[in-house]
């Protein structure tokens, strides 16, 4: 599985980096910024993309917009939103409009990746 990840916390970015290296099958492309996670996308299309929402230039909404407006980039097949925010519940609603499977709170555990990448590798899996 490849996955793509971008937020500009690099505690984050640090974050994934053990995490994802520590599975096996996994390969990652960590972006500190939006536009070269956009191009990274382009370049180099994931199975699976962590986004975080609130980044300075783009934020990760802006990214999914972007996306569903250039035909030349494919939505991954599994994508999920990370965000701080007290209150999902909007963000969520907005970002699964635009194409994100699901919204991860913040501060991410291990537990919490480990089972969304099974569901992102069931829903890859099943075409679901």
């Amino acid at each position: 599985m490849n996955v793509l990840v971008i937020d500009d916390d690099t505690n984050v970015l640090d974050f994934f980096q053990v995490q994802l290296a520590r599975l096996q099958g996994y390969e990652f492309n960590l972006c500190p910024e939006s536009k070269l996670g956009l191009q990274a996308l382009s370049d180099n299309p994931p199975d699976i993309l962590i986004i975080d929402w609130l980044m300075p230039g783009w934020n990760g909404i802006d990214i999914l917009r972007e996306v569903g407006k250039n035909p030349d980039i494919d939505l991954p097949p599994f994508v999920a939103m990370i965000s701080a925010a007290p209150d999902l519940e909007l963000l969520s609603m907005i970002a699964t409009e635009l194409g994100a499977s699901e919204v991860l709170p913040k501060p991410l555990t291990e537990q919490v990746v480990s089972a969304m990448l099974r569901r992102a590798e069931t829903r890859i899996a099943t075409g679901v």
